[in-house]
Parts: structure tokens; sequence; C-alpha cells
């Protein structure tokens, strides 16, 4: 009951704002920032699903009894076995020791997280 409450008040509110935005023709911007605002909460939650927390990942360890990761032969951070013979990582492309396949869609080109 109360929700219902809440949702017909903001219903009314809303309602009210547009009438406000439409006489003083300014509905089209407010429509602009309404899809600003939509893109951006979808970017922060595509953002958080893709690029996630790297650090509690160690599938690449070898299991051995000293926690060192045995595929980082330079210990740079990265793994060894994505680089080419000439020791460069072709994965990190902007050199900031994670490896940038998940850079190549759309979102994380424009925003960087």
């Amino acid at each position: 009951m109360m929700m219902m409450m809440m949702m017909v008040i903001v219903m009314i509110v809303m309602m009210m704002v547009i009438m406000m935005m439409m006489m003083m023709g300014m509905l089209m911007m407010m429509m602009v920032m309404m899809m600003m605002v939509m893109m951006m909460m979808l970017v922060m939650t595509m953002g958080i699903k893709l690029n996630g927390d790297r650090d509690d990942d160690d599938d690449n360890d070898n299991d051995s009894d000293d926690d060192r990761d045995n595929d980082d032969e330079d210990d740079d951070g990265d793994d060894d076995d994505v680089c080419n013979s000439d020791g460069y990582d072709y994965d990190d492309d902007d050199d900031d020791g994670d490896d940038d396949d998940n850079d190549n869609i759309f979102f994380f080109k424009m925003f960087k997280f």
C-alpha cells in the first residue's frame, strides 16, 4: 500500500516536471540528460562486471610451495607466456601491467576505469 502511494506521488511529480519543461521548451534537454544518466549507469555496471577484480585470479600460478607466479619469469607482474621472443607483452598495449584483451570493448575505450 505504501509503495503504491510512493509510486503515485513520484508519477505526479514527474508529470509536473515534464509540464514545466514543456512550458520552458526544455523537454529535449531533460530527455538528453536522462539518456546520459542511463548510459552512465549502464557503463558503470558493465565496468564492474567486465573489469572485475583481477587480484584473486591465480589460475596461472603453478602449484608450488612458494606463492611466486612461476609463469612470470622476469617478476614484472604479468605472465610471460603471452610475451613474444623479444620480451614485449603484446596483450598489454598501454603498459599499465594488465592484459588489454578487455579494452577493445567500446566502453573501455571511452571510460577507462
